[in-house]
């Protein structure tokens, strides 16, 4: 089965990857100097463009199926709601618990 992949998204997703990791390891270091924090703190913006390109990817993949979109959803999300749905509880229960 060939692939078509894009490897400019690929690339623009990767770094997007690794701001995020960024973001969140600077968070746990007191003690850096407070411009490399701020620089690094730009990894907050990688969510946005990483779900921003996997929209536009799965926007292209649901072009070319042409399937009805209840059965697109269905295919893609398949069992997955359950663990979504539990994981997502479990997330609200810590912060309830541990973030007060």
């Amino acid at each position: 089965m060939e692939q078509n992949r894009n490897f400019t998204i690929d690339f623009i997703k990767g770094l997007a990857i690794l701001g995020i990791v960024l973001c969140h390891t600077v968070q746990v270091i007191p003690e850096i100097n407070p411009y490399v924090f701020q620089i690094c703190r730009l990894g907050q913006l990688g969510c946005q463009v990483f779900f921003f390109f996997t929209g536009y990817l799965l926007a292209q993949k649901f072009e070319k199926v042409l399937i009805p979109c209840n059965l697109f959803l269905k295919k893609r999300l398949g069992g997955g709601i359950g663990t979504l749905v539990v994981s997502y509880f479990f997330i609200l229960l810590c912060n309830n618990f541990w973030c007060r």
